[in-house]
């Protein structure tokens, strides 16, 4: 038992023995130390001291750190993906008030919604000290390096899924709702469309081109369908207008367009018209901006094609007329030496 130091109204501390000295203050240098100390303790409180420890300045590979936030910060948004049926409601006596009248689900979403606070700010926020690199998206955010590592990409990737019929991500905010206005949302909503973003942006990794630009610029293609479903997710599909749809782009946007039901025009008196659009000119009156992008793109290829064509004419027409100087110059020039040589046989 540690004696027990009570100060007396208007002592000093230096009267006393600090509380810490003679102990030996050690440092969970060692991620693996962390992990150890995070599944040692259940208590709530003490894990939300070691979720706040990875907000300061540490020597942990983010490559093990960033994994374990995204793990627990998983579902933060809805209390419902953590109730669990089989366990009732058991107050803690060791915890603070405030906690001790939560429940299980409560406690374990404090954690996740501290996760993804740290995620927030060590992750998904701009870079200030980079911010000078405005023209360069990989430069400007946190987050630019996981587009040269694979795997932690995925994980990115995936924390953001789709979680329902409407198009909804798990995990995500989005500008127009009542959660925009909080600092989180405004970060997540900004990683989020600028990571979408990146999967047409994106230039290079470095200062310089190199090998692993092409196998970046190939996940993050490979990626698109996906960013589709994030841009879809943040009512931001018009920004895809004029840009390079591949056939797996157009596979998703057709599936955004003709997938869900849209309001239409009356086909039937006294008959609401909500249905799946059966073309993309349907969905296009029901507004859909899936279909908005899809049109525009056809009738780009259809002009650029036409354009194409009318140049390709412009281009023969002008290689016939030029070679049809050149016969008649030709011509000219076998008729002047005809007739000089008429001129020299009469002399």
């Amino acid at each position: 038992m540690h004696a027990k130091v009570v100060l007396a109204p208007g002592s000093l501390l230096e009267n006393h023995p600090h509380p810490l000295k003679g102990q030996d203050i050690g440092y969970a240098g060692d991620f693996a130390v962390f992990l150890d100390l995070w599944y040692a303790t259940p208590d709530c409180e003490r894990r939300l001291g070691l979720l706040h420890s990875l907000t300061l300045e540490h020597e942990y590979d983010r490559r093990e750190v960033i994994p374990f936030l995204l793990l627990v910060a998983d579902g933060f948004k809805d209390l419902e993906n953590f109730r669990d049926p089989t366990k009732k409601f058991q107050p803690l006596s060791t915890e603070s008030k405030r906690l001790r009248g939560m429940s299980y689900a409560e406690r374990q979403r404090i954690l996740a919604k501290k996760a993804f606070a740290i995620l927030c700010d060590q992750l998904f926020a701009e870079d200030k000290e980079n911010h000078h690199y405005s023209h360069d998206v990989t430069r400007r955010f946190k987050w630019w390096w996981i587009l040269n590592d694979s795997p932690m990409f995925d994980l990115v990737l995936n924390f953001f899924p789709v979680d329902d019929r409407y198009g909804n991500l798990r995990n995500g905010y989005r500008t127009d709702t009542s959660e925009s206005k909080s600092r989180q949302a405004e970060i997540v909503s900004s990683f989020l469309f600028e990571f979408a973003q990146a999967g047409w942006k994106f230039t290079r990794f470095g200062d310089r081109w190199c090998d692993e630009d092409e196998a970046i610029k190939a996940r993050l293609v490979t990626a698109r369908p996906r960013f589709i479903e994030i841009l879809d997710y943040l009512n931001q599909v018009s920004w895809l207008i004029g840009r390079q749809l591949d056939p797996e782009s157009v596979k998703k946007l057709t599936e955004l367009a003709l997938g869900r039901e849209i309001r239409l025009p009356q086909e039937k008196v006294g008959c609401e018209n909500r249905r799946k659009p059966k073309t993309l000119e349907e969905a296009l009156l029901g507004h859909s901006p899936a279909a908005e992008v899809l049109i525009l793109d056809a009738i780009s290829d259809t002009a650029v094609a036409r354009f194409q064509a009318s140049y390709n004419a412009s281009v023969v027409e002008q290689e016939a007329e030029t070679r049809q100087r050149q016969l008649e110059a030709l011509a000219k020039q076998q008729q002047d030496l005809a007739a000089q040589v008429a001129e020299l046989a009469g002399a």
